[in-house]
């Protein structure tokens, strides 16, 4: 037996029983029980409106808790907060795209929306993504980064920083013009905020969502029964809705005009109320009415009130009407009419009740839904609460598909109860494979132990974020993967499960690993190359005094020679030895001068910007934490140089390094590295905020031995100096009014 049936069959019995025996007193005590009556199927209507305002910016509330927490928001957010200051707020440009991406969806499926963006603290509160409905036809849009505002300014933008947790701000109810206004009408407009949120952390972002309440005022309007006049006001009784102007927009610039008790004298005392209440009152006119109210709390914070009004006598026609027809027509009708109005209110129940349930069916079928959210009364605002809840379950569902790291979850034994995509590539597993097998699948024997100690930890309530471990695909291939767990909680606030979102680094810890290395190398490979050039410059040193020693030892011999002395040819055996001795230590030098000299095997072809940037990464691994704006100025179009890189490089590196160590002791530490074309020849410039060098050495900068670092040996620059030259192009000092300024040149190479 159907639902229909069933009512239609208890409310025919219940009607003409209850007709038979009461149809003698109904209207004697009509005019008395009707109108408690009358007034309390009023103040119900007004309580169902007051829940469809709930619902309605309630979902906007939760849209904003999610919003919060999606991978899209909160990795731009973390990465723009990493990029600060250096590339200001509008760092990250590819998740700033994706989170803009996730608003435009949101505000095209969802018309409460007339603007969600994204704001920074700094840059005096400078917006980094708005979405609105200025597109084309109305269409969701993100405006241009030119269009976008410093809201620091703004009364919502210090409250909406501070909020923490699940705690959203809240605006009162007013009548905005914004961006693109010109002749667009104010929108009645209620904002809503909340931070970005990260442990340890204090916020940097917020998001702002303006709701626009026109909509569900509509919706409330639509609702009333002819007899009814409805009036939305807030906590000091200005207008939000004028029942007797449906067709208006109440309001301004700034807020909502007019004030209710200034036209009903007698309805101050419903909103003085806190508490739904319902009176007998007059209107201008002298008519007796009845006023149902019902204050509402919008998001726990901004209170408003749904007043309903009706003239008595028109409110109690029906009731009148409807006793005196079932007194006239008892006995030999009301059966027929108990009949009628029995299947006509049961099939309004019941089909309605009938369209949910298969919207539930379908929704797990993946078919279209077809919910009764224009009904009025409760089966009304339960399909809207159903309607409300599917669109934040797709919502859900398409951020998961959508993501790129694998995201499942899991019950607290371990069984997989949802698997996305991502997980798929990573895992190798399809979604029928992995849903209802265990996690211990993904986990190497080796880590069975530690996957143990993170289920209970689960259990117990515990978080993990980016944790790194060890997981392994359907061929048994190991991956390093970064996992944040969550537990899943039931409404009762019981963890039933946990979701983890898993990121696979293999690649990334390989190329890190692989980057220490070449690291390694590379300053070994620097090392030697400074080693060898101070070997030179020793030997290039050495060889003129050893010359001159191996001269005045033969003019010693010559002069003995020449006296004749006996007693001298002992000292001459003793010269010509020395002598002997001196040619051999100068044969030394020379042959270590060639080995060691500057031959330039490695010269090709080269365009300068890689190999000074190769440069400038191998002199900032040795800066430690100090703390110093690197600006790096390369000129495009450069020609090419015929050129040793690892030299050029070396020289860059060791100029960079000179910098950074005058720096050292600089609050204000910038190293600027320009390149550009000057004349036939390429030019590069090293330019730093330091203490410079001093006034003594200024004439003796590029000498060997020449230093003012406490400990130095003296040989960089004049190493540097060799190789520039022996490329054939110049190097130069000079001091400027804020540090020290190095530039060479190298000519561009021919053909």
């Amino acid at each position: 037996m159907s639902l229909a049936l069933r009512l239609s069959m208890a409310m025919v019995c219940l009607t003409a029983a209850t007709t038979l025996t009461a149809g003698v007193i109904v209207y004697r005590q009509s005019t008395a029980a009707a109108l408690p009556l009358a007034l309390d199927a009023l103040r119900s209507h007004t309580a169902l409106l007051a829940d469809d305002l709930l619902g309605y910016v309630d979902v906007a509330r939760e849209d904003l808790l999610v919003m919060a927490q999606s991978p899209a928001v909160r990795e731009y957010a973390d990465e723009a907060e990493k990029a600060s200051p250096v590339q200001g707020w509008h760092g990250a440009p590819r998740q700033r795209a994706r989170a803009a991406r996730l608003l435009v969806a949101l505000v095209t499926i969802k018309l409460r929306y007339d603007q969600l963006r994204i704001i920074g603290r700094h840059e005096n509160g400078r917006e980094v993504v708005r979405v609105d409905r200025q597109g084309p036809g109305g269409a969701a849009r993100s405006v241009a980064s030119a269009a976008l505002k410093a809201r620091a300014g703004s009364p919502y933008f210090e409250p909406a920083f501070a909020r923490r947790g699940d705690d959203v701000y809240v605006s009162t109810i007013a009548y905005h013009r914004e961006e693109g206004g010109g002749e667009r009408p104010a929108i009645p407009t209620m904002r809503l905020g909340k931070p970005v949120l990260f442990d340890g952390r204090d916020p940097q972002f917020i998001l702002m969502a303006d709701v626009d309440m026109r909509p569900i005022f509509a919706r409330l309007s639509s609702a009333l029964p002819p007899t009814s006049t409805m009036y939305l006001v807030d906590e000091a009784g200005h207008y939000l809705i004028d029942g007797k102007h449906r067709d208006e927009v109440t309001g301004n610039e700034t807020g909502p005009v007019g004030r209710i008790q200034d036209e009903l004298g007698g309805i101050a005392p419903l909103l003085a109320s806190t508490k739904p209440a319902v009176l007998a009152l007059q209107d201008a006119d002298g008519r007796p009415m009845a006023a149902a109210s019902w204050p509402v709390l919008l998001v726990g914070a901004q209170r408003v009130t749904i007043l309903e009004l009706a003239p008595i006598a028109e409110l109690m026609a029906p009731t009148n009407a409807s006793i005196a027809r079932a007194i006239l027509a008892v006995g030999s009708v009301a059966g027929v009419l108990a009949a009628l109005v029995a299947v006509t209110v049961s099939y309004r129940v019941s089909h309605p009740l009938r369209s949910i349930a298969d919207a539930l069916v379908d929704v797990t079928r993946g078919r279209p839904v077809s919910l009764p959210v224009r009904a009025t009364g409760e089966i009304g605002a339960l399909a809207r609460g159903v309607a409300q809840y599917l669109e934040r379950e797709s919502l859900l569902g398409a951020l998961v598909s959508s993501s790129i790291d694998a995201v499942l979850t899991k019950t607290l034994d371990g069984t997989i109860t949802s698997w996305n995509p991502a997980a798929a590539a990573l895992y190798g597993y399809s979604a029928d494979e992995a849903i209802g097998a265990n996690i211990k699948m993904l986990t190497p024997v080796d880590r069975r132990a530690e996957l143990e100690e993170i289920m209970q930890g689960l259990a117990r309530g515990d978080s993990l974020h980016a944790y790194q471990t060890v997981g392994i695909d359907k061929s048994g291939k190991r991956l390093d993967v970064s996992l944040t767990i969550s537990p899943i909680r039931s409404p009762a606030g019981v963890v039933v499960g946990g979701s983890t979102i898993a990121r696979d680094i293999t690649r990334t810890l390989a190329d890190a690993r692989q980057l220490r290395k070449l690291q390694a190398e590379t300053a070994h490979a620097a090392r030697v190359d400074t080693a060898g050039q101070m070997a030179a410059t020793l030997a290039h040193e050495l060889n003129q005094p050893l010359t001159a020693m191996i001269n005045y030892v033969r003019s010693v011999q010559r002069t003995l020679e020449d006296r004749g002395r006996p007693e001298d040819d002992k000292v001459i055996s003793y010269a010509q030895k020395a002598m002997e001795q001196s040619r051999r230590a100068a044969d030394i030098v020379r042959k270590v001068s060639t080995f060691i000299g500057n031959k330039q095997s490695n010269v090709c072809h080269q365009m300068i910007n890689p190999v000074v940037e190769q440069g400038l990464e191998l002199a900032l691994l040795g800066a430690g934490k100090q703390s110093v704006i690197v600006t790096r100025d390369y000129a495009e179009g450069l020609p090419s140089v015929s050129i040793d890189e690892v030299q050029i490089g070396q020289v860059v590196a060791n100029l960079a390094r000179n910098a950074l160590e005058a720096m050292a002791s600089v609050s204000d530490a910038r190293l600027t590295i320009r390149t550009a074309a000057s004349d036939g020849t390429v030019v590069v410039t090293i330019s730093d905020t330091g203490t410079g060098f001093d006034a003594s050495i200024r004439d003796h900068l590029f000498e060997p031995f020449i230093t003012n670092k406490p400990g130095g040996m003296g040989f960089g620059l004049n190493i540097c100096r060799s190789l520039i030259e022996a490329h054939g192009g110049t190097l130069m000092a000079e001091e400027s009014v804020e540090g020290t300024i190095f530039r060479f040149t190298l000519p561009a190479a021919q053909g």
